[in-house]
């Protein structure tokens, strides 16, 4: 029997560059299906997915397959380097939180997707009206160990935020808001 790490997730190059931009993967130039990336793991951010009792995920950099080498088209890579430089070459250090915001939508009558409600920043409609989905979400983020400071209605209607304590670990912030918007 092989070891998980025996038989590495690959991808080429191209495709993950190819990834749309909501996946966060800086452009590069030269991209090739020849370059291949491995995928490893980082066990540390490992999580059972609530709402998916058999099913985990984990955050992985990628790696130049040939080089081993961390390629530069890894976002989670590229803030690693940032976070270390800072430290090392600036003696600076981050505390940063994470706001999360999106808008609850329904179908009405005709078929047309509308928000939830036409309520103002701050107004209470949003949060009494879909109190159920609200605590399903905080129990949900609570399971995967992910700190909310507070989830509030915003200014748009049927808009809601949920913001994420503030963290010292920038790296496991990152890897809430991931494990969040899942």
């Amino acid at each position: 029997v092989s070891s998980p790490l025996s038989n590495p997730v690959s991808i080429a190059e191209i495709c993950f560059a190819g990834l749309p931009t909501s996946a966060d993967v800086p452009a590069a130039p030269n991209l090739s299906s020849r370059n291949v990336l491995t995928l490893q793991p980082d066990f540390s951010s490992l999580r059972i997915l609530p709402y998916a009792s058999k099913t985990a995920m984990v955050m992985c950099t990628a790696h130049n397959q040939q080089t081993q080498e961390l390629s530069p088209l890894c976002s989670r890579g590229l803030l690693q380097r940032v976070l270390h430089s800072a430290k090392e070459d600036l003696g600076i250090e981050f505390s940063v939180g994470a706001e999360l915001e999106f808008i609850l939508y329904r179908e009405n009558k005709d078929g047309i997707m509308q928000p939830v409600d036409m309520s103002t920043f701050g107004n209470a409609t949003t949060l009494n009206e879909q109190e159920d989905f609200i605590s399903t979400l905080y129990d949900q983020l609570e399971r995967q160990d992910i700190p909310v400071e507070l989830i509030h209605s915003e200014s748009a209607p049927g808009q809601l935020e949920v913001v994420l304590s503030y963290s010292d670990d920038i790296l496991q912030l990152a890897d809430d808001i991931v494990y969040a918007r899942e």
